[in-house]
């Protein structure tokens, strides 16, 4: 800032429209600032209180549109759009808009579920959604099994590499007893191999 105001100095040759601010100046702001900031709790609250909402680019909301369309006449539809274009987020709207309760996302690798479940943490239109992560162990695979009706939306994260080795027959089926969408992210990775495409 002191740097700044120096080659102001030097550069313009008329001062008499500029502010020029120095050491007491800025102590005078501080004070300011401190003494508008003293009720810090109020201002957490408020920053706790504030409603997040899912905002996708306009590329995104025109991809996911079509998507919904495609989706009234098709099964299947791939989103092929160019590398960090943001279909994660697609694939979100897409859950956010869709009539269905049950969503599964299924990843090529574990690691990048957490990546795509923080979007669901992140933004309170997921507020009351219930999250399952079929990659933190059985506890969360044998929450879901006990629920014989899906009325909240809920969403199953899981990779391809669960699917394959904890008892993929059982945990297979007891998805396929619900109307549900599918969401496959990063499917590239390992997608065509013979076990994988059994799975699918």
């Amino acid at each position: 800032f002191l740097k700044d105001m120096k080659k102001q100095r030097k550069t313009t040759p008329d001062l008499s429209n500029h502010r020029i601010y120095d050491w007491d100046d800025i102590q005078t702001f501080i004070d300011e600032f401190e003494g508008d900031v003293s009720s810090i709790n109020k201002i957490v609250s408020l920053y706790k209180s504030r409603y997040v909402k899912l905002r996708v680019r306009f590329g995104q909301y025109i991809i996911s549109n079509i998507i919904a369309n495609k989706l009234k006449k098709h099964k299947r539809v791939i989103n092929g759009s160019i590398c960090r274009f943001g279909k994660t987020y697609c694939m979100a709207y897409d859950i956010l808009n869709s009539t269905k309760n049950l969503f599964i996302f299924i990843t090529s690798q574990p690691k990048t579920i957490i990546t795509i479940s923080s979007i669901f943490n992140e933004y309170d239109d997921f507020k009351n959604y219930k999250l399952f992560n079929f990659n933190n162990g059985k506890k969360d695979i044998n929450s879901f099994n006990k629920i014989n009706k899906i009325i909240n939306k809920t969403v199953i994260f899981v990779s391809i590499q669960t699917l394959k080795s904890k008892g993929k027959g059982k945990l297979i089926k007891s998805l396929q007893n619900f109307d549900s969408m599918c969401l496959i992210d990063e499917f590239h990775d390992s997608g065509e191999t013979e076990s994988t495409m059994s799975v699918m």
